[in-house]
């Protein structure tokens, strides 16, 4: 029963491979102005380009996901009920 879970997970991690080999080969191929598909040639270089690719956008979607509520917020957004409640004594 262990085993078959093994191969499910290993063939889980297959095709997450060869979605990052594709990616990869693509972003290649956009740089490259279509004269390299990295696929064909070395396709664990495309898919370490993918991977990066993914960790990229992942990265810049955290980060301003993050940071698009908070602007303007000093203090956890308490600055602005303390300053008017000073003003009014």
């Amino acid at each position: 029963m262990a085993a078959l879970e093994i191969l499910e997970l290993l063939g889980g991690l297959a095709e997450c491979w060869c979605w990052f080999a594709l990616t990869g080969s693509c972003l290649v191929w956009l740089v490259t102005l279509g004269s390299v598909w990295l696929e064909d040639d070395s396709p664990h270089w495309a898919a370490l380009v993918g991977l990066m690719l993914h960790a990229a956008v992942i990265s810049v979607v955290v980060y301003f996901w993050g940071t698009g509520g908070e602007k303007g917020k000093v203090g956890g957004g308490q600055a602005k009920p303390v300053a008017q409640a000073k003003a009014a004594q």
